[in-house]
């Protein structure tokens, strides 16, 4: 029994991405710009769907025993002080750091200035603010899920929330939720699925407040009325196929060979050698406007991960990203980083379809401290013998 929630839970897992595709296909369809996307993009998206989710399904049953071990071991870390004490010294320093950086980021926030006002006003995010978020986002939603006393967990989501309210992020409430649900689904239980449905709705509906009166966007959906936060994610995910043109074409001249794979890393060393053009800030930032049969959209950011292995191999790109994403889900296993782990299946699987995972340096800031927080559980390898028929 406990095998077959494992492979269930494993089967809502790929369902994610399924339901996102299939989301975002509709939606263009509504809005009338799927004439604008070139076939070959709806090819190599359709392909790497596929393969990304049999890649998935390969490693979870391959590897089910290691998975499922490393599960049981993350829930017993940071059960003694001498764990966890050093990680609420950093909570209180990210703490602090985010509310020194936002005190007047919340004095504008709370009178009623929109999000992009806000950051257009302090030239971006405060770097210290920023870093705290990703801490916090990372952390809060992996501590849950350790022996952690709840003082601890309450901690970190308390600096979870508080970020998130800053920086008005729906995109922090999806990771937070996929992340954690992908962590639920690899412990599979019917009880467990009952949370997350109601986790969902809780969910979509801080998105709803966040988006209307934090981001001062219209509250009314065109195709899915009540569910604009919805028709939202669905609508901002199919930029991506929109841009997939953007990103290929910027890759073609070969010179981005390390991009699909290091991303900002390959750029910033790219930087001492002159290989340019960059992918920078300027570039990642720039809109792109396009014309739908509803309205005019603007998009930026989602330029899908097989992209820019398209644009710099071809077709042979998209083994190739097959391969690195095994690679990663491999090493992660090896060296017993469940975290890690967990966060390369979100990046392989749910991030990577509209959007290369390590774009930018927060994405680093993130890798960093997922893997941080992996060392630091001080955890040791349980012998296959004790999970029976695991």
């Amino acid at each position: 029994m406990n095998r077959l929630y494992y492979y269930f839970g494993v089967l809502l897992i790929i369902l994610i991405p399924v339901v996102f595709f299939v989301g975002q296909l509709l939606i263009l369809r509504l809005y009338g710009f799927d004439s604008l996307i070139p076939d070959y993009v709806f090819y190599c998206s359709v392909l790497d769907l596929i393969c990304t989710v049999v890649l998935f399904l390969l490693v979870a049953i391959l590897y089910r025993v290691t998975i499922r071990n490393y599960f049981y071991l993350w829930q017993q870390s940071y059960s003694n002080s001498s764990d966890y004490y050093p990680l609420v010294f950093l909570g209180f320093l990210f703490f602090f750091l985010a509310l020194v950086n936002s005190i007047d980021m919340i004095n504008l926030i709370l009178s009623g200035v929109g999000r992009q006002q806000i950051f257009d006003d302090f030239g971006g995010v405060p770097f210290w603010l920023s870093l705290s978020d990703k801490f916090f986002l990372v952390s809060s939603i992996f501590i849950l899920f350790t022996s952690a006393p709840r003082w601890v967990k309450g901690l970190f989501l308390i600096g979870f929330i508080f970020t998130t309210i800053v920086m008005t992020s729906r995109a922090n409430l999806m990771f937070f939720l996929i992340v954690l649900s992908i962590m639920l689904m690899l412990d599979f239980s019917f009880s467990k699925l009952k949370i997350l449905i109601v986790l969902i709705v809780v969910f979509v509906a801080l998105a709803g407040f966040q988006g209307v009166y934090l981001q001062h966007r219209e509250a009314e959906a065109v195709f899915l009325p009540g569910l604009k936060p919805v028709e939202d994610l669905f609508l901002y995910r199919s930029y991506s196929l929109y841009l997939a043109q953007v990103s290929v074409q910027f890759s073609a001249d070969h010179s981005k060979f390390a991009y699909p794979f290091l991303g900002y890393l390959s750029e910033y060393i790219a930087r001492y050698f002159a290989v340019g053009p960059f992918v920078d800030s300027n570039f990642v930032m720039q809109f792109h406007s396009f014309t739908s049969e509803i309205r005019q959209h603007s998009a930026n950011v989602l330029y899908p991960w097989w992209s820019w292995f398209y644009g710099a191999y071809g077709y042979g790109g998209l083994l190739l990203k097959l391969i690195f994403n095994f690679v990663l889900l491999y090493v992660s296993l090896i060296f017993r980083l469940y975290p890690v782990f967990v966060l390369f299946v979100y990046w392989v699987l749910i991030a990577g379809a509209t959007k290369h995972p390590l774009l930018t340096l927060d994405a680093y800031f993130m890798l960093f401290f997922v893997f941080v927080l992996s060392l630091m559980s001080k955890v040791k390898l349980i012998p296959r013998r004790e999970y029976g028929d695991y």
